[in-house]
């Protein structure tokens, strides 16, 4: 999807390290929001999770419900995971209360075949669906197309959505749409399923807030700005220690390594300096090696999941036990827990915590125990407009 890497990127760039209280709590990026501004919207924070859609992750989204998580959202990128839709269709039939969300890349499908899937989807799982909408970088680059959809797009296609979702006209790159569906195919329109807009920059902020029901960004972007929308969900990455653990231990590695790699990824996609990153030189090296048409393959391979060929003995678990404190909220479950508290006294509406699936079930049950005196039930979004 485009996200983390688009993070990573930031946050390559050295920064001062911050901590919350007198806690050694390592909440690293993602805690260092740049705005001062406090929002009270009278509801606790929910925690909801993002996965990389899977053959496990229908089950392990009936495992968040039953732990009590907001919402499941599942990532865009047909080029690296399953298909988004028969995940959560797989997963409307294991649950009955979790929030279903996909964070949809625009330019990767024609708006009716979104508006198909979101109201068969809405018809499996009434008033649990919910979309957020980027541009994307990541899941077009895996495509050899590091293009991002332009901003202006990307509102044509969410405008468009929400007309067709509602049984409305919609027009698309000039030509005139409307559901045709009859009774009994999919959910009745009007549907009020809401749509984020996943708004970087000035432009992508102008969409959210012209076009969106709510903001998706990256929780180390959170500023006054941002609090500024109706809804805020903030998307980052946590991880708790326990029974002695430490940041070298085998599981750390196992679960976050990818993480540090984003690194070099990001470098690559964005064509930033690449000398001062970790074994950045040789990981260049190897990078270069491979046939140029190629490369898009080659860093993109187990993107988000685990370390590829290129990045297999560059990054070490002495590094990754280095720099996740600087990615992530990383520390005890308390630790943890008062990383999640600080956005919740920021105002926002919903942490969005990445679980990558190797041992997902652990860090589900650590993420929902951490968050269980931070945050709370909280009714499900819908569409405002």
């Amino acid at each position: 999807m485009g996200w983390p890497a688009a993070s990573a990127m930031r946050l390559a760039r050295p920064r001062l390290a911050r901590r919350i209280d007198h806690h050694r709590s390592a909440i690293g990026a993602i805690g260092r929001s740049r705005g001062r501004g406090m929002r009270d919207s009278g509801q606790p924070m929910a925690l909801s999770i993002a996965l990389a859609p899977s053959d496990q992750t229908p089950d392990l989204i009936a495992l968040a419900e039953e732990l009590g998580i907001h919402r499941a959202w599942v990532y865009d990128s047909p080029a690296i995971f399953a298909d988004i839709w028969m995940t959560l269709g797989l997963a409307a039939a294991r649950t009955s209360r979790i929030g279903l969300g996909s964070l949809i890349i625009a330019s990767l499908r024609h708006p009716m075949v979104t508006a198909a899937a979101v109201a068969q989807l809405e018809s499996l799982a009434p008033g649990r669906v919910a979309l957020a909408a980027g541009a994307g970088f990541s899941a077009r680059f895996a495509l050899g197309d590091p293009k991002p959809m332009k901003w202006a797009d990307v509102e044509e296609y969410v405008v468009a959505l929400r007309h067709l979702l509602r049984g409305e006209q919609a027009t698309w790159q000039g030509r005139v749409l409307r559901m045709l569906h009859d009774e009994g195919y999919v959910a009745a329109r009007p549907l009020e399923v809401p749509i984020l807009v996943a708004g970087k920059g000035p432009k992508g902020m102008a969409v959210a807030a012209a076009a969106g029901d709510g903001i998706c960004r990256d929780a180390d972007s959170l500023d006054d700005e941002t609090l500024t929308h109706p809804w805020v969900t903030l998307h980052g990455y946590a991880l708790a220690l326990r029974d002695g653990e430490s940041l070298l231990d085998p599981r750390v590695f196992e679960t976050m390594a990818w993480l540090p790699a984003l690194y070099h990824h990001a470098s690559y996609e964005r064509d930033l300096p690449y000398e001062g990153l970790p074994n950045g030189v040789e990981w260049r090296r190897r990078l270069e090696a491979v046939p140029e048409h190629l490369r898009h393959l080659a860093v993109h391979d187990r993107h988000m999941q685990s370390l590829n060929a290129l990045d297999e003995g560059l990054v070490t678990p002495e590094i990754v036990a280095e720099k996740i404190p600087h990615l992530a909220i990383v520390g005890t479950v308390d630790e943890v827990a008062q990383g999640l508290q600080h956005f919740a006294d920021r105002g926002a509406d919903e942490m969005m915590m990445y679980v990558p699936l190797a041992h997902a079930e652990r860090t589900l049950r650590d993420l929902a125990e951490a968050a269980a005196g931070v945050t709370g039930p909280r009714a499900l979004h819908r569409a405002r407009r």
